[in-house]
């Protein structure tokens, strides 16, 4: 496939849904290119701003605290698997509202809660609903004012 054929491929994927460049890079491994090709592919990319790291952490960080409700610590695992700078990450991050981000992390301790079906936590409880906050990427010193609320 030419590399005129493969950029447009990219840029009609880009269009549809945020990638990073890591996503990308490893799409146009699939595609007999060089390396040279590749990257050219990626800036011309980067300059029509189909790829914008900016942009895809935040989707990302949106997303995965909405939808999945995971915790900040997870989600920057995640970002960081896929090579985005910590200071992307950071202000990524930063667009989480902490009210929100407090009440979910209560939100899924009282379903656990509920799970397991209890009114009080005794200490093995109390670990065991520790243990899935951490899970979900929540801080400990959220989870232990959480804990301690409950």
């Amino acid at each position: 496939m030419k590399d005129k054929e493969v950029y447009s491929k990219m840029a009609a994927m880009c269009s549809k849904q945020e990638y990073c460049i890591d996503d990308i890079q490893k799409k146009l491994d699939k595609y007999e290119l060089s390396n040279t090709s590749k990257q050219d592919i990626i800036s011309a990319l980067q300059k029509e701003n189909f790829l914008n790291e900016e942009r895809y952490a935040t989707a990302f960080v949106r997303d995965k605290f909405l939808f999945n409700k995971w915790g900040k610590v997870k989600i920057s695992y995640h970002l960081k698997i896929k090579h985005i700078t910590g200071e992307i990450i950071n202000t990524a991050l930063d667009s989480i509202n902490e009210t929100d981000y407090f009440q979910i992390a209560r939100t899924l301790a009282s379903q656990k809660m509920k799970q397991m079906k209890l009114s009080k936590l005794d200490y093995t409880h109390k670990q065991k609903v520790m243990r899935f906050l951490f899970q979900r990427g929540f801080e400990s010193n959220i989870i232990n004012t959480i804990v301690d609320e409950l």
